[in-house]
């Protein structure tokens, strides 16, 4: 028999009532909305949407096509489109080693007049680490649960060729440090599919979800099957917090017939399943195997208006692409299986070092419009400075005096193309530069460094011969 690989939480709840008003922690961006309008409140929930021009650089707004805006969620009614660059990147405020949600919903309305949205394909990436292909985006969202790493997260969307990458809407939600214990700061991972089942509500999501997770509803895929509800509150389990609604729900299988969840995919990617468990009676014995393929079985008797989780504790890949999920009743059970509700979710590797501030030190500073506007200012391959500076050498008439506070550790937000000023002999490009960057005024350079990042206190001692910032590249 195959090793036992599931991971089972049983736990005593609480119950919790539903949040009011926003949420601590919620940022919702309306991408391309008219800044001159500011934010607004949307009156169905509460969650309060802001213009993006504050966190990306580059970029057009557009308006969806007028037959497409009436009755459109208004944060849809808008997208920022970047048709210049390969890479254009959200910069989300983060706190490090807290874990968040990330969305980025793409809904294209015709915005270009071009009825394309067949032929568009472009990839997002959490960092510099792939996250998911957007495919004919006419109404397509991704999401994504990872630790924060520094005191802000780039969001990026990749053109690949295959059209114009754009956004409408980018949210990120702030999670209890309880939940899903199996992100960390080396692991993030993206929702595949999260189904309320036995509900026949569309979409349930804030405020009977705190951190705004969406859950889809699942109605019985057979008729032989039985849609199960409960007017009685579910307790909740803090690990994962599944929002009772969700829980007041579910789907019974035909007599003593099993259940199965089932789906194909052969690429190369490693599943987590995560099934939520809540029995509506106690008078008589539910109790059945859920199995996974091959990776053995668990035998599940849910507990009484209580969330009991179950899930493969590691990730998993189907050598044949096939994933078949199987809860089958036991000989003992007086009742089918049951089950409430479920999330699958993909692992985002991590191709390269996601570190903390403490292991990596890159100074950011946007590049204004006016920044980008001085044609003599040329950027320049990040490994040339870094081999340059590494060599204490001259580069373009910029002379790098600090190597150690050009870059110290393994930094995953290190930008492909940057431009290195130092205090020091600069050129005339460079002074020009710099010139603009602080507005026209002098400033004691380490505090500006300080002003610019709240950790810089930490190194203070490597800045013993200038100071070296970042200019991430817009192309």
């Amino acid at each position: 028999m195959a090793p036992l690989l599931f991971f089972a939480v049983f736990l005593f709840g609480t119950a919790l009532d539903g949040a009011v008003g926003q949420e601590d922690g919620f940022l919702s961006i309306d991408c391309g909305m008219d800044p001159n309008y500011g934010s607004y409140k949307n009156p169905d929930d509460g969650i309060v949407y802001e213009p993006d021009g504050q966190y990306v650089d580059g970029g057009e707004n557009h308006m969806v096509a007028p037959e497409h805006q009436s009755g459109t969620f208004r944060p849809y009614s808008t997208v920022r489109s970047f048709p210049s660059g390969v890479r254009n990147c959200y910069a989300l405020p983060t706190v490090a080693g807290a874990k968040y949600l990330v969305r980025v919903r793409s809904a294209y309305g015709n915005y270009d007049g071009k009825n394309s949205s067949s032929t568009i394909q472009f990839d997002l990436y959490l960092g510099v680490n792939y996250w998911a292909t957007v495919k004919d985006p006419w109404n397509e969202f991704h999401e994504a649960l990872f630790v924060a790493w520094a005191s802000w997260v780039p969001v990026c969307l990749l053109n690949t060729g295959r059209g114009t990458p754009f956004a409408s809407s980018v949210v990120l939600r702030r999670l209890s440090s309880e939940l899903y214990p199996v992100i960390n700061a080396k692991q993030s991972m993206r929702m595949i599919s999260r189904k309320n089942v036995g509900s026949d509500i569309s979409t349930l999501s804030y405020p009977y979800d705190r951190y705004d997770r969406h859950w889809w509803g699942q109605i019985a895929p057979d008729p032989t099957c039985k849609n199960l509800s409960t007017a009685s509150t579910i307790k909740n389990n803090s690990m994962f917090s599944v929002p009772s609604p969700v829980m007041q729900t579910a789907v019974e299988a035909a007599n003593k017939s099993s259940l199965r969840i089932k789906w194909e995919n052969s690429a190369p990617i490693e599943y987590k399943v995560f099934m939520h468990f809540a029995d509506f009676q106690n008078s008589q014995l539910r109790q059945f195997n859920v199995s996974f393929n091959e990776l053995g079985s668990y035998q599940v008797s849910p507990p009484y208006l209580d969330n009991g989780v179950l899930s493969n504790s590691q990730w998993y890949k189907a050598p044949g692409g096939v994933y078949t999920i199987t809860l089958e009743p036991t000989a003992e059970s007086k009742l089918p299986p049951m089950l409430n509700a479920y999330e699958i979710y993909a692992l985002i590797s991590h191709d390269d070092p996601m570190t903390f501030p403490r292991d990596c030190l890159v100074w950011l500073i946007p590049l204004t419009k006016e920044l980008r506007e001085i044609e003599r200012v040329e950027l320049i391959p990040f490994n040339s400075i870094q081999s340059l500076s590494q060599q204490n050498k001259a580069l373009r008439g910029v002379e790098l005096l600090s190597p150690v506070a050009l870059v110290s550790g393994n930094c995953m937000h290190v930008p492909d193309k940057a431009l290195v000023i130092t205090e020091g002999p600069l050129s005339a490009a460079a002074a020009q530069l710099f010139h603009h960057a602080v507005v026209q005024r002098e400033l004691d350079f380490l505090g500006f460094l300080i002003e610019l990042i709240g950790d810089i206190r930490d190194y203070v001692s490597t800045l013993t011969c200038g100071f070296s910032s970042f200019y991430q590249q817009q192309q």
